[in-house]
C-alpha cells in the first residue's frame, strides 16, 4: 500500500449540485439504492423511526432531482434564446440538448419510482383499500416538491406526530395517492386523519383555508359513511368478495427467464404477449429484437388478419398513471425484481389484444355496447379520455362502464379477465343498472392477492 496526503480549501457550494456537475448516476447506479429503500419499506414498516428516516431520505432525493431538472431547464432556455446565433451544423450542441433531455426524463422516472416506494407503505397502512386510495388520488395534483417554508413547517409536524405513541404519518407530497391535506396520520387502532399544515396569520388566505376545510370535511364524511358525490353524481363505496385472480407468478417467471437468458416471451390466454429483455445480459440488442419478432409469430399474424385492436405498453408506462393501479412495490416479487422494474433495468413490453378481451367478455354473456376502440382518430381527438369509459358492456338491460382504471389492471396488474367478468356478474345480480355505474369497489381479498 502507498499513502499520500493533500489539503483542500473549498468555497461554500451546494454539494449535491456540485456533485451533479461531475458525475450523473445512472439507473444502473440507482437500482441497488432503490432496492434497499424497497427492502426497508417492506421489512421495517412497524419501525416508526425507520419509516420517518426513509421518508426524509426519499424527500431529499426527490428535491435533488427537481433541482437538477430546474438547472437543466435553465440551460435549455439559454440555448433556445441564442438559437439564431448557433450554426445549424453544430452537432455538439445538438448532442448536448439530447443528453440534457434524456437526463430530465430519467430524473422524472426516478421521482415517480421513489414515490412508488412510499405508495407501497400507503397501501399497507390503508389495508389495500383501492377505492379509498383512488378517491384520495383523484383530488387536485400537488405541485413539484420544493424546500419552501410550507414544506419545512409540514416536516416539523411530521416529526412531532412520530413522537406520539401509536401514531405514524405520511408526507403526502412524496406519494402518488394522498392528495388531501399535507400529512396523513395512521393510528394503531386504524383511525386515519388528514392534516393540513398552515403557518402564521396571513391576510387574504381565509377563503382558501375555508375551501380546504370543506374539501377535507367532504372526504372524511364520504369515507365514514361510504356514500357521497363524485363529479356531481351520487356514489358509494362497495366491498366486493370477488377473487382477484392474477398472473403475477407467470410475470415473475418471465422476468427471471429474461435475466438469465437476455430475453424471454410468453403468451397469456391468447389476449396478451409479454416480452421481457435484460440488456445487461445481451451482447447485441438486435438478437432480442429478432427473437421477439419471430416468437409467437402465428398468434400475431392471426391478430393482424382479424384486424384486432392491439396496444403495446411498457411496464414503466404504469408510472404515468400510478394512482390508478397497485404500486410495483407491493407486488409479491423479490426487492431486486421490483427495483429492476422501477428503474427500467428489465424492459417489459405487454402487448394487449383488446378485441380478444371483448370476445372473452362476449363468450361469458357480456356484449360490448360501446368502446373508444371503435372510434376513429378524429372522434378520439374530441373525447376527454380521463372522463370517458374505455368500454361499456351490457347484459340484458344492465350496462356497466369500464374505466381506464379497471381495464388497465389487465396489463399493469396482470389481472385475469375472469376477475372482471365475475365482478360484472356480482353487479348484475345486485340489481339496478343505475346503481351499478355509480360505485367505487374494493376487494376483500386484495390484501392476500399481493402476497
Amino acid at each position: 500500500m502507498k499513502f499520500s496526503k493533500r489539503f483542500v480549501i473549498r468555497k461554500k457550494e451546494d454539494i449535491p449540485i456540485f456533485a451533479k456537475g461531475i458525475w450523473s448516476p445512472t439507473a444502473k447506479d440507482w437500482v441497488e439504492i432503490i432496492e434497499d429503500y424497497i427492502h426497508i419499506s417492506r421489512t421495517r414498516i412497524k419501525n416508526k423511526w425507520a419509516m420517518l428516516k426513509l421518508q426524509l431520505t426519499i424527500l431529499e432525493d426527490i428535491i435533488n432531482f427537481v433541482t437538477f431538472n430546474d438547472q437543466i431547464k435553465g440551460e435549455l432556455k439559454k440555448l433556445q434564446e441564442r438559437e439564431h446565433e448557433v450554426n445549424p451544423s453544430d452537432k455538439i450542441e445538438e448532442k448536448e440538448i439530447e443528453f440534457m433531455k434524456s437526463d430530465m426524463f430519467f430524473h422524472d422516472l426516478m421521482i415517480v419510482a421513489l414515490k412508488e416506494i412510499i405508495d407501497g407503505i400507503v397501501w399497507r397502512y390503508f389495508k389495500y383499500n383501492r377505492a379509498l386510495l383512488y378517491t384520495l388520488a383523484d383530488k387536485e395534483v400537488s405541485g413539484v416538491v420544493r424546500p419552501d417554508k410550507g414544506l419545512i413547517n409540514t416536516m416539523y409536524e411530521l416529526a412531532r406526530i412520530f413522537t406520539n405513541p401509536g401514531e405514524v404519518a405520511i408526507l403526502n407530497d412524496i406519494t402518488n395517492f394522498l392528495k388531501v391535506g399535507d400529512l396523513t396520520t395512521i393510528k394503531t387502532d386504524g383511525a386515519i386523519e388528514f392534516v393540513e399544515v398552515k403557518s402564521g396569520n396571513r391576510s387574504g388566505r381565509g377563503r382558501r383555508i375555508t375551501r380546504q376545510k370543506e374539501r377535507m370535511a367532504e372526504i372524511v364524511e364520504f369515507f365514514n359513511t361510504g356514500i357521497g358525490e363524485y363529479d356531481g353524481k351520487k356514489i358509494r363505496i362497495v366491498l366486493s368478495p370477488v377473487k382477484q385472480k392474477n398472473y403475477l407468478p407467470l410475470l415473475l417467471n418471465i422476468i427471471r427467464s429474461a435475466k438469465a437468458r437476455g430475453s424471454y416471451s410468453e403468451v397469456i390466454g391468447n389476449y396478451m404477449i409479454v416480452e421481457c429483455m435484460y440488456p445487461e445480459r445481451l451482447s447485441d440488442s438486435k438478437i432480442a429484437i429478432e427473437y421477439f419478432e419471430n416468437r409467437h409469430r402465428s398468434i400475431k399474424d392471426q391478430w393482424i388478419k382479424m384486424k384486432d385492436v392491439v396496444i403495446p405498453f411498457f411496464a414503466t408506462d404504469k408510472l404515468e398513471f400510478s394512482r390508478n393501479f397497485a404500486p410495483y412495490t407491493i407486488f409479491p416479487f423479490p426487492d431486486e425484481i421490483c427495483a429492476d422494474i422501477l428503474c427500467g433495468r428489465v424492459l417489459t413490453r405487454i402487448i394487449t389484444n383488446y378485441s380478444e378481451i371483448m370476445r372473452i367478455f362476449h363468450k361469458n354473456g357480456w356484449e360490448t355496447v360501446d368502446s373508444i376502440f371503435f372510434k376513429d382518430p378524429d372522434e378520439l381527438d374530441k373525447i376527454d379520455i380521463t372522463k370517458t369509459p374505455m368500454m361499456i358492456v351490457g347484459k340484458g338491460e344492465a350496462k356497466i362502464q369500464i374505466g381506464p382504471g379497471m381495464i388497465g389492471r389487465l396489463p399493469f396488474e396482470f389481472l385475469s379477465p375472469k376477475a372482471l367478468i365475475d365482478e360484472f356478474e356480482r353487479i348484475y345480480a345486485e340489481g339496478s343498472p343505475e346503481e351499478a355505474m355509480l360505485q367505487l369497489t374494493s376487494f376483500s381479498d386484495d390484501e392476500t392477492a399481493w402476497y
